[in-house]
C-alpha cells in the first residue's frame, strides 16, 4: 500500500512508521525530523508544515491508498488554557486537510483520536468532555463521519489509549510512564497524586502500531468506523509506580506518605510475577523494563 502519514515524526508516528515501512511505501509530511531516531530506511520525507501545505497540487501528482492524520499540538491539560486557540490550531487545520483529501484524493482516511478523552463505545466506561482536547477530537470525528457519508467514502477514527515505550520523551509534559522513568534514572523527585479511582488503559506503542497496521489492512464494513486500540491493562498511577519500582528503585524519590503503598504494591507484584511467568502482568512488566532500558540509552 501507498501510505501517507501526516505529522509522522513524533513518538507515535516514529513507531508507526517503523512498523508500516517494511511492507508498505510510506511518505511522511512533517515540520520536524525524528527526535530520537534517524530517518527510517525507504521512507520518503517531506519537511514542511502540514497546516500550510498545498495538498491540492500534491494529490494531483501523488496517489495514496491510506492517509493517517496524526497532527495535534496539545493535550488535555494544555488545551484548556487556550481552548479557542487549540480549536483553530488543531480542529480547523485537521478538517481543512480532510476536505482536501475527500476532494482531491481517493485515499481512505485514518484519524488518530483518543480512547481516554472521549465517550467509549462500551457505555459502561464513563467519560465526559472536560477539555478542549476531547471536544476537538470529537468534533473532528463528527466531521470525518459527515464527509464519509456525503462522499460515500470510507474512513476511520482510531481511538488510541495511553501509549508508552521507545521514542517517548522522558522530559515531556505527558506520558506518565516515560516521565516517571526519566525522573527515576536522573534521581529527580517524582510527583504522584494518590487517586486509586482514577485508572487508565496503557498500551505499549509497538503493540499499538501492530494493531493499527492490521486495522489499515482489513476492509471497512461501513463508510465510517471507530476503532479502539487498547490493551485492557487498566492501572492507577500507584500501580505504574509499583511496576517501575520493581525494576528501578524510586522509593527515595516519591512523597513520604506514598512510600509504604508503593513498597507494598511492588511486593504484591513480585508474588504475581513469580507465580505467573507467562501472564499479561509479566508481559507488561517486560514492556516497562524495555522502556527503562531505552531511556537509559538516550539519557
Amino acid at each position: 500500500m501507498n501510505i501517507l502519514i501526516i505529522s509522522g515524526t513524533g513518538f507515535i508516528g516514529s513507531n508507526l512508521c517503523e512498523c508500516l515501512s517494511d511492507k508498505n511505501n510510506v511518505t511522511i509530511i512533517s515540520k520536524y525530523k525524528h527526535k530520537f531516531c534517524d530517518e527510517i530506511k525507504d521512507v520518503k520525507y517531506i519537511y514542511e508544515d502540514w497546516r500550510n501545505f498545498d495538498f491540492e497540487i500534491f494529490f494531483s501528482n501523488n496517489q495514496f491508498d491510506k492517509i493517517i492524520l496524526l497532527g495535534w499540538s496539545d493535550h488535555p491539560r494544555s488545551s484548556n488554557k487556550e481552548i479557542f486557540q487549540s480549536f483553530n490550531t488543531n480542529v480547523t487545520a485537521t478538517i481543512k486537510i480532510i476536505d482536501k483529501i475527500f476532494n482531491y484524493s481517493k485515499a481512505e482516511i485514518y484519524f488518530l483520536s483518543s480512547f481516554g478523552a472521549l465517550p467509549q463505545i462500551d457505555s459502561s466506561y464513563k467519560n465526559q468532555l472536560i477539555s478542549g482536547y476531547s471536544a476537538g477530537k470529537l468534533t473532528v470525528e463528527t466531521y470525518l463521519e459527515t464527509y464519509s457519508n456525503i462522499f460515500e467514502r470510507k474512513s476511520s477514527s482510531i481511538r488510541l489509549s495511553n501509549p508508552f515505550g521507545k521514542y517517548q520523551d522522558p522530559n515531556g509534559s505527558q506520558g506518565v510512564i516515560a516521565v516517571f522513568i526519566g525522573n527515576a534514572i536522573n534521581k529527580n523527585q517524582i510527583n504522584i497524586f494518590k487517586n486509586e479511582d482514577f485508572k487508565k488503559d496503557y498500551i505499549n506503542i509497538c503493540k499499538a502500531s501492530e494493531i493499527i497496521s492490521r486495522i489499515l489492512a482489513k476492509p471497512h464494513k461501513d463508510f465510517f468506523e471507530i476503532q479502539e486500540v487498547r490493551s485492557g491493562k487498566v492501572l492507577s498511577v500507584l500501580d505504574i509506580a509499583s511496576h517501575i519500582n520493581f525494576h528501578i528503585s524510586i522509593i527515595d524519590l516519591v512523597p513520604n506518605k506514598l512510600k509504604d503503598l508503593i513498597n507494598e504494591g511492588t511486593k504484591e507484584l513480585k508474588v504475581v510475577l513469580e507465580a505467573n511467568k507467562d501472564s499479561d502482568e509479566k508481559n507488561f512488566s517486560n514492556e516497562i523494563l524495555s522502556t527503562i532500558n531505552w531511556i537509559k540509552r538516550i539519557n
